[in-house]
């Protein structure tokens, strides 16, 4: 109601501020409610006084006290804060405020001020609306306080009855005789403020009508329409006459005149019309919530909302009485009788008057139209007639409000009545053409005929929009006819009108206009009508009808038509299909072009209105978003032409920039809309190419950076700047050829004189650089024009950093054009630093200077180093310029955390052996960098970038140190370590180094004698800055400061018991809590433990009261996880207290003592989670990629396990070495812990990551000793016998290298184990003699100190496999190849202390001495090794291919010979532990005769592993029945099978395959008998359901191999028909419920790609391909546990063990699934069975590979053998051949990388080089011991990711192509692939041959498991086994060499096969013979 002055004075400034204090003392709380609010009441207080009559309050009379100005804005501003206010006191003194103002204002009087009429309309109608709308919203928010919130609006009301009345009964007008009384003044001035206060209280009630229920709303109407009586009305309006008409003398009227001649001029003139229009307002608002819910929205839109519902309408009757609708129909009725009466008191006797009329009529329709849809009291024939009188009365008509209230009536009304809709479907369409509305009517017109049409059949709106498109015909000028400006004449595309394309013969409405002079609005109007019964429509096919009706009349009517279609074209584009889309968007363009030519400029600016109402409302969402994109941009690309001067004018000709100009400012809008969003465009590449040429056609059309073109549309190009991609293509960047080269765009208009031209606008830029310009051709210039061009749009944009991106392209590196690019990139900065240091737009202010810095340090550590340097120079410009940059929280913290980030970048050499990571983040900062694997590239950085952020730091801090440095303390506190060595955190240390630096402007210390200069700095008062920081924290909130805080704070006081109860309290009831749910395996994280526990530190340092309880759960809470994170958080607080309260020292000592020990006690071993580490071949085996993240995760989890432990220990050793002098108590306790912790190391965990930990424990224990002080010499022997105990049980398990590539673990472990030496060397006198009973310990220590050094040298090896001796490195050089002879010596003591240790000393060593003496003590005590698996090996020997005299020896046994006592040991193969599966299976042979213990042994060791383990070596289960007399092996085929499917069908396969010995199935093998007889009882073993699965799987993979059979006869045939025939068949197979293809019996098949039949070559088969649908079930714990627990006991029954087959598994948790398409070949004809063997052995050498975390890659694909001479192989997804890269001409394998990958230095090349890397090494090493051959490039692939693999093994072991070893190298090492890995001497190649040897290490040591997978294999028929195959086999892993001369070895292998001539010539051999190239 109050307009605000745009220069306000004193009031109105008092006036806001008074509703501002209002507003926010509302909201505030204070002390006893609203002090603010109070306050303003006490201003102007209402006094109540007693009623003497009945006693009751009331407020005095004020109105005869005038109203100060003051006190009304008081008035004001707390009517404004009622609704805000929350308290029910303050609403009640609020009501009693304001409600008096209220029921006085009709009588009230002003004091006189100038300034009263800025209280606009009145004061007195503004009063009365505030206060009315502030009761009201009291009421609602307060319903205790409704009744007096309302009760004020009801005797106002009440008393304007009276005053109504005397206003009735009063004269009209003046006396005859003119004069006027007082007492007749007053009236009128009592007329006139009724008259305005009513005004103001029946527009509150309209605009807040939902306030009142009905029963109170119509209540209060009836009230109000008693007082509008026609007597008061007659009266009034006769009273406010004469005031209009009476003399200006009369001095005490004027004030009246003033307020009727103000209203007037504003349009409402005071009378009775406009309080009859009040009236009817809030009789329609209050009408309206009958059928429509009280919501927020105006009540003026209920109209619109009611059209949006459907049928039926909800009704909102409340609590109204009866007969009240009737009541308020009578009202309206009578309302609009007076209206149309012409009543005297209804005058209309100007235009205002008669705008009133009509709108006080349209309320009254809507009045009506809402009674009659509530109740039908409310006749709608009564109000159809209103609704055409009012359509048929063109003066009506030409009434906006009424004529739209009209129409929307109508169109509701035709909701509820088809008849009515029908009849206005047609009648509509006649009034749209034949009346003459306004604009806006006409468009409510449109839009009610379009949503009429909705509600009548389709084929009536069609015949509406071909009668309305008839209209437009009518008016055609055949001499503006222009039929050609759709370039395909079919703007629907094709056909696509054909469904409406046929107009029937006679149109049901047939229109005809009436006055031919309006012909221009009526096809206005005919247009808007034809667009939104289309929109209304949203159906694509009448939106194309429509848009085809319109876009043909373009250029037939008139101009202004035209444009009209124009626009209506762009908004049913907007809901058409792309159909219709692209060829408006051509259509455009046309119509630009035209107009261009001709000068017609209102269809150019409407063609440009068009494309941004296009631009603003498509969103990014919609496909046609990436259309329009493509089309404006492809514009802009296509247009060629004249380039336009500076001077010339644009005449005829096609003006191309001109063209372009029209193009920017909707792709400006287009491209810049939701900026927030991301869009996945289906053509990324194409609209960054189109960008890309968008530029450079801008460019040759002289859009240069001063160009008079570019000034004009400066604002659209700077948005186009900033949001289009770099010139350079990110996808070609690292490709030979640059983008500049190949792209034609940049030659157009290439002329002699244009080239001049542009060399002339980049010398007048950079006329240092004018040699290198000159040097340019045309198209380099034209980039360096379009990239100046972006640089400058761009840094006036707000962006100075994308002109680096230019440098990633090897075209720019060096050379004339690179530093032209340097140059730009220097401006571009230097406008960016120009503008920021003039202007204060926010764009260019120091935060968004930050964030461009922050792009730029990132780019110091960018991976070229061309960017490099441009970016440490930009950033260096930026910084000297604008120090305070610097002083941003993003860009320091972004700089100190990238150097934090290339410290670990450089660390990663040490962690990682090949592939390492090459994106580093932090989100701390916000930064991330990309890096090459060029480590001497990463130092070289990270020391230039050092040491510039130190010339830049320190340039700041001389500047501004105070904000700096409190910028770094920030840092400093805001950290938590994450990483495994996060605590080496460069940025912190460095932040810490800038922190302590003495600025320059101190003038006293930087002026100090230099003769006292000893390096001192300020890290004094840098740390008590930091200190008091943290001091800042209370003890509620300090639990948020990082746990290493604590030990900074300076408690200088101490907080008694009684201060800290409730917190105590507190802290010990939250840590119960939390003790319970983890007890109860609650799942509780570290975000959740850290409060609390910091929470109980920070108490017990303050506290002078030791509560025990607290420290008890201070100590326990976090070893009850025992986790890496919580174990670090308790120790960091431990150390805290300790140093805060030492009362508390020996308590805590105690409690983490008794916490360690109890783990010790709960788990009889060391509490170390996750250090199991089985050996791999008693794991499941799989036939699958190397995954490098699941071998990652295991590290991860082993190292999460162990990390407590160390940290915990850690803890303890430091704390006794810096406490023990002090109490002889802490040594006790600490000596107690170590001889228990001694003790439990009984059992050596397998983990090799535990090396670290047992050590440390051993060092520990040694210096312990060593410097005990309160020991004996007897508990001296007794712990050094703990100690040396413990140390030799690390020693029992077999020999372990280092898990995973970390050197850094490594060297800490040789570092260990040097300090053990040492330790042990200062005991070495205790014990060393015996004295009594006491033995001597000295034998012992010498044994352990020999396997140490053997440790030491092991690991040595691993760690620097190609340097023999690394001096550098820290106590390498202690390692010692140990003696055999000195090994043996110790066998015995080995022997003593545990017979595994003895076991494992032969075994380690390979002696075959050591093998002897151990079998020679197993013989006589094998009772000592019963839980030694390995010991088996060592008595029963191997399974080779010639028996050991220990072997024969059993198999006389098992003939019947007699036993001896030393052959007792065989009894006891009953109770020992088993072996793996793939030994046991081994003693099935007949080398072992058969010997009934033997077998026994070797049943019950393959019993006691799952079928998931067993199930891997089918193949081999299946030959032991060639021995299997006494039928052992055929009971546990047979029982197996009965609970594993899967295990049965393969089996039955490998049988079948088996049973014969060639391919043909002629020549039957000898096992044949007992295999045909195992398969019969096999199946007829099965269950009914399981026999049911057998006959559908076989059933389904018959059909699919019986294809071959059906196509031998197609052999001969072309290969589309062969593969035509292949699809037929495959189409007839139905794929059943459950079955699987025989090589994936993990996955099921789903279906069948009918179309990816494929005819192998085959001269005589007809072997082919097919891809199936494959699910497979992934365990949500599969990447975590995949391995198994070694069974030390069988189980009682075989059943007991899991199953692979999980197809009829119940009660399992739901499985994951995956879906992948699978390729697999059919082979027919070729045995498969070598294939299979020499995939098993690839599977287990890639276990091996994982069992050492070591990194490389093969990919044992699938080969299952399913009969004689065929099989099913899997085919490797994503792979080529290397013959088929050459038949696809490509040169060599470095090129394919290169062409495929990018350059050498691109991270795509350096990612696929590691691949191959790893998978080279792999494989070559496989190659080498299995003796691959037939290494053509026919049978060597290449994945997408760059790893190298090897398929078809046809030779391998003891055969060769021919008989004849052409391929004498070790393994296949071409120089292309020496060449991919950087050449012989690089860095790559190197890292390969490190592998190379890690891999040969690690296998061997399961030479003899390997050896025992091919041993049953030798008596199958494969060719390739040899009599000596075995021997050869073992040959090869030279275990007579020690692990440095097996390194070396290896070695030479590489060299061998590198520069082999063998290799080539067999490449050229197979060229010659099979066309195979290389």
């Amino acid at each position: 109601m109050q307009s605000l002055n745009p220069y306000p004075g004193e009031t109105t400034l008092r006036r806001r501020a008074l509703e501002k204090l209002g507003q926010l003392s509302a909201n505030t709380k204070g002390p006893g409610g609203i002090p603010g609010l109070s306050r303003l009441c006490d201003l102007y207080p209402k006094l109540p006084e007693t009623n003497g009559v009945n006693g009751t309050t009331s407020h005095a009379k004020s109105a005869v006290i005038p109203l100060s100005q003051r006190e009304l804005e008081v008035l004001l501003s707390l009517c404004r804060a009622a609704p805000s206010v929350r308290d029910v006191a303050n609403a009640e003194r609020l009501i009693h405020q304001i409600g008096p103002y209220l029921t006085e204002i009709h009588e009230q009087s002003f004091r006189p001020s100038p300034y009263l009429r800025t209280f606009d309309p009145s004061p007195w109608e503004l009063v009365a609306h505030d206060v009315t709308i502030a009761l009201l919203s009291i009421s609602v928010r307060h319903h205790s306080l409704r009744t007096s919130a309302l009760s004020y609006i009801k005797r106002t009301v009440d008393s304007w009855v009276a005053v109504g009345q005397k206003i009735a009964d009063g004269p009209s007008g003046p006396q005859e005789n003119g004069d006027r009384h007082a007492t007749e003044i007053d009236v009128d001035g009592e007329a006139v403020r009724l008259c305005v206060v009513m005004l103001g209280l029946q527009s509150a009630m309209s605009d807040k009508t939902e306030s009142l229920l009905p029963s109170e709303r119509f209540s209060l109407i009836q009230e109000l329409h008693s007082v509008l009586s026609e007597e008061f009305m007659i009266r009034l309006e006769g009273r406010l006459a004469s005031i209009r008409n009476a003399s200006s003398h009369y001095r005490d009227l004027r004030p009246w005149k003033r307020v009727l001649t103000s209203y007037a001029s504003t349009g409402r003139p005071l009378g009775a019309m406009i309080l009859q229009h009040s009236f009817m307002r809030l009789l329609a608002a209050s009408t309206s919530l009958f059928i429509a819910p009280p919501n927020d929205f105006d009540r003026d839109g209920v109209l619109d909302f009611l059209m949006d519902r459907t049928l039926p309408f909800e009704t909102f009757p409340g609590d109204s009485a009866e007969g009240t609708v009737d009541r308020l129909a009578g009202y309206i009725v009578e309302s609009i009788g007076l209206l149309e009466a012409d009543a005297d008191f209804l005058r209309v006797s100007s235009v205002w008057q008669q705008r009133l009329a009509h709108s006080m009529k349209a309320y009254a329709i809507k009045s009506f139209l809402y009674l009659s849809l509530f109740e039908d009291a409310a006749d709608a024939d009564v109000l159809m007639g209103w609704l055409e009188a009012v359509l048929a009365d063109q003066i009506q008509l030409a009434d906006d409000e009424l004529a739209q209230t009209t129409l929307k009536c109508m169109a509701i009304l035709a909701k509820t009545t088809k008849s009515f809709a029908s009849s206005l479907g047609r009648s509509l369409p006649r009034l749209i053409v034949q009346s003459k509305m306004t604009p806006e009517t006409a468009a409510v017109a449109a839009d009610c005929l379009a949503r009429v049409l909705l509600l009548l059949p389709q084929d009536m709106q069609i015949s509406t929009l071909y009668s309305l498109g008839n209209i437009l015909s009518a008016g055609t000028d055949p001499a503006r006819a222009n039929p050609a400006l759709f370039f395909d004449g079919n703007p629907g595309g094709k056909s696509s009108n054909q469904f409406y394309s046929q107009q029937s013969n006679g149109s049901s409405i047939s229109l005809v206009t009436s006055d031919i002079d309006d012909m221009a609005t009526v096809h206005g109007t005919v247009v808007q009508a034809v667009v939104r019964i289309a929109t209304r429509s949203n159906d694509e096919k009448i939106i194309s009808l429509a848009i085809s009706m319109l876009v043909q009349k373009i250029g037939r009517v008139s101009t202004v038509i035209d444009v009209k279609i124009m626009q209506g074209s762009a908004l049913l584009s907007l809901r058409g299909s792309s159909n219709d889309f692209r060829p408006i968007l051509r259509l455009y363009t046309r119509i630009c072009h035209e107009c261009l030519k001709t000068g017609n400029n209102p269809l150019l600016h409407a063609t440009l209105d068009a494309r941004l109402t296009l631009a603003r409302g498509i969103p990014k969402s919609s496909p046609l978003y990436e259309i329009y994109l493509a089309h404006l941009l492809d514009t802009v690309v296509s247009t060629t032409g004249a380039v336009q001067s500076d001077k010339q004018s644009i005449k005829g000709g096609i003006l191309g920039s001109e063209e372009i100009g029209q193009i920017l400012k909707p792709l400006a809008v287009l491209i810049s809309k939701e900026p927030e969003k991301e869009v996945k465009f289906e053509d990324p590449v194409l609209l960054s190419n189109l960008t890309r040429d968008a530029w450079y056609n801008l460019v040759a059309h002289d859009f240069t950076l001063k160009s008079y073109l570019t000034r004009r549309h400066a604002p659209e190009l700077e948005t186009l700047a900033l949001y289009s991609p770099s010139l350079v293509d990110s996808t070609r960047a690292d490709a030979r050829e640059s983008g500049v080269e190949l792209n034609t765009v940049l030659r157009r208009n290439m002329n002699p004189a244009h080239t001049a031209q542009q060399k002339q606008a980049l010398t007048s830029c950079f006329p240092e650089y004018e040699l290198e310009i000159k040097s340019l051709d045309y198209a380099e210039l034209t980039f360096l024009n379009a990239a100046h061009l972006i640089a400058g749009l761009r840094a006036e944009a707000g962006s100075c950093t994308r002109t680096m991106e230019y440098f990633y392209d090897s075209k720019f590196k060096s050379g004339p054009l690179s530093e032209c690019l340097v140059a730009i990139s220097r401006v571009e900065v230097e406008t960016y630093v120009k503008r920021t240091r003039e202007s204060l737009r926010q764009k260019y202010a120091a935060p968004e200077l930050a964030g461009q810095l922050v792009i730029f340090l990132q780019s110091c550590c960018h991976r070229v180093a061309k960017v490099q340097h441009i970016a440490i120079a930009s950033a260096n410009r930026i910084i000297t310029q604008v120090p305070s940059v610097l002083c941003q929280r993003s860009s320091l913290f972004a700089m100190l955390e990238l150097l934090t980030l290339m410290w670990m970048s450089c660390l990663d050499e040490e962690t990682e052996d090949v592939e390492w990571k090459s994106e580093y983040t932090s989100a701390k900062g916000g930064v991330s960098i990309q890096l090459s694997d060029d480590f001497d590239m990463r130092r070289t950085t990270l020391t230039t970038f050092q040491r510039h952020c130190r010339q830049w730091v320190s340039h700041v801090i001389d500047v501004m140190p105070l904000d700096m440095k409190g910028l770094l303390q920030t840092y400093l506190s805001d950290f938590e370590d994450k990483g495994a060595y996060g605590h080496v955190a460069l940025g912190r240390s460095f932040a810490l180094e800038m922190g302590c630096l003495i600025p320059k402007h101190d003038l006293r210390i930087g002026n100090m004698d230099k003769r006292l200069d000893i390096g001192i700095n300020s890290a004094s008062d840098f740390m008590a800055q930091y200190t008091t920081r943290q001091e800042y924290r209370t003890i509620d909130n300090m639990f948020d400061a990082d746990e290493d805080a604590i030990l900074l704070r300076n408690h200088s006081s101490v907080i008694t018991h009684e201060d800290l109860k409730q917190e105590v309290q507190d802290a010990l009831e939250a840590l119960v809590r939390i003790q319970k749910r983890m007890e109860e395996d609650g799942d509780v994280g570290i975000d959740e433990l850290r409060p609390a526990l910091r929470r109980a530190a920070a108490l017990l340092c303050r506290s002078d009261v030791e509560n025990r309880t607290l420290v008890h759960l201070l100590i326990k809470v976090p070893c009850i996880p025992f986790t890496r994170d919580s174990i670090k958080l308790g120790v960091s607080l431990w150390i805290g207290v300790l140093r805060e309260n030492s009362r508390l020292e020996t308590q805590i000592l105690v409690e983490v003592m008794m916490n360690w020990e109890a783990g010790v006690a709960r788990t009889n071993q060391v509490p170390q989670p996750g250090n199991t580490h089985p050996d791999p071949f008693y794991v499941k085996q799989e036939f699958a990629p190397t995954d490098k993240e699941a071998i990652v995760k295991r590290q991860q989890l082993a190292g999460n396990g162990i990390a407590p432990v160390v940290r915990l220990f850690q803890f303890v050793a430091s704390y006794f070495h810096a406490s023990r002098f002090t109490s002889s108590a802490v040594e006790k306790i600490y000596i107690r812990n170590v001889r228990n912790t001694m003790k439990a190391m009984k059992r050596a965990p397998t983990q090799p990551l535990a090396r670290e930990f047992w050590f440390r424990m051993l060092v520990a224990g040694a210096r312990t000793l060593a410097n005990a002080t309160i020991l004996d010499e007897e508990h001296k022997w007794m712990l050094k016998d703990e100690i040396l105990s413990g140390g030799l049980k690390w020693f029992k398990p077999a020999p372990r290298w280092s898990f995973g590539g970390n050197k850094l673990q490594v060297k800490a472990e040789i570092k260990l184990l040097g300090d053990s030496i040492a330790a042990l060397d200062s005991i070495a006198h205790i014990a060393a003699v015996a004295v009594g009973p006491r033995q001597s310990l000295k034998q012992r220590q010498e044994l352990l100190l020999v396997l140490i050094k053997s440790e030491i040298y092991r690991l040595g090896v691993w760690l620097t496999p190609l340097e023999p001796r690394n001096s550098h490195i820290l106590n390498l050089n202690l390692g010692v190849k140990a003696n055999e002879n000195i090994v043996a010596s110790f066998l015995p003591v080995a022997w003593a202390e545990d017979a595994s240790l003895a076991v494992q000393l032969a075994i380690r060593f390979h002696a075959e001495r050591l093998l002897g003496d151990v079998r020679s003590l197993l013989v006589r005590n094998p009772s000592r090794a019963l839980d030694e698996p390995d010991a088996i090996q060592i008595l029963l020997g191997i399974a080779g291919q010639q028996p050991t005299p220990e072997q024969l020896h059993i198999q006389k046994l098992a003939k019947g010979a007699n036993p001896t006592s030393a052959d007792t040991y065989l009894s006891y193969l009953l109770f020992w532990a088993p072996v793996n599966p793939i030994t046991a299976v081994n003693y099935f042979l007949p080398i072992f005769g058969n010997h009934p213990y033997v077998i026994q042994y070797a049943m019950r060791a393959l019993e006691s592993h799952s079928v998931d383990i067993t199930f891997f070596y089918v193949p081999q289960i299946v030959q032991t029945l060639r021995y299997d007399y006494l039928g052992y092996v055929e009971r546990y085929i047979i029982e197996t099978a009965k609970f594993s499917q899967l295990f049965a069908h393969q089996i039955i396969w490998n049988m079948k395959a088996n049973a014969f010995k060639d391919e043909d199935a002629t020549i039957p093998d000898s096992i044949k008998p007992t295999l045909d007889k195992v398969m019969d009882a096999l199946i007829s073993s099965l269950s009914a359901e399981d026999k049911d699965f057998y006959e559908r799987e076989f059933t389904f993979f018959n059909e699919v191999t019986g294809i071959s059979g059906k196509l031998r006869p197609f052999i001969k045939r072309p290969k589309p028909e062969k593969k035509q025939k292949i699809e037929e068949e495959l189409r007839k197979i139905q794929v059943d419920v459950g079955v699987y293809l025989p090589s994936n019996p993990d996955g099921v098949v789903i279906g069948i790609d009918r179309k990816s039949g494929k005819p192998l070559q085959s001269h005589a088969k007809a072997p082919f391909m097919a891809t199936f649908r494959i699910r497979k079930e992934i365990k949500p714990d599969e990447a975590e546990v995949k391995t198994a627990m070694v069974k030390k006991q069988p189980s009682k029954t075989h059943m007991n063990n899991l199953s692979v087959d999980t197809r009829n598994s119940e009660a399992k948790p739901h499985p994951q699934s995956l879906e992948v398409w699978q390729s697999a070949i059919f082979k027919v004809g070729d045995d498969c069975r070598q294939d299979v063997l020499a995939l098993q052995l690839i599977s287990t050498f890639r276990s091996i590979f994982n069992n050492v975390g070591l990194d490389v890659y093969v990919f044992p694909y699938r080969v299952t053998a399913t009969a004689p001479g065929c099989g099913v192989i899997d085919v490797l997804p994503n792979s080529i051949s290397r013959d088929m890269l050459g038949r696809e001409q490509v040169n060599g394998l470095y090129e394919y990388f290169i062409s495929h990958f990018g350059s050498e230095d691109s991270l795509a090349f350096q990612k696929a080089r590691a691949n191959f890397i790893k998978s080279m090494a792999a494989y070559s090493v496989i190659s080498y011991l299995l003796q691959f051959k037939d290494r053509h490039n026919g049978n060597i692939m290449i994945d997408d990711k760059g790893s190298i693999l090897h398929i078809d093994f046809g030779f391998l072991l003891d055969i060769a192509p021919g008989g004849v070893k052409f391929e004498r190298a070790p393994f296949k090492l071409t120089g292309e692939m020496v060449a991919v890995m950087g050449g012989a001497t690089s860095a790559p190649f190197l890292r390969f041959e490190e592998l190379c040897v890690k891999a040969f290490l690690a296998v061997r040591p399961y030479v003899d498991k390997l050896a025992s997978l091919i041993t049953p294999m030798l008596e199958s028929g494969l060719p390739c086994f040899k009599p000596e195959t075995i021997k050869h086999f073992r040959e090869r892993f030279v275990l007579d060499k020690a692990e440095r001369e097996a390194a070396e070895f290896m070695r030479f292998l590489v060299k061998k096969s590198e520069g082999s001539y063998s290799t080539k010539g067999y490449d050229q051999f197979q060229l010659l013979t099979n066309g195979i190239p290389y």
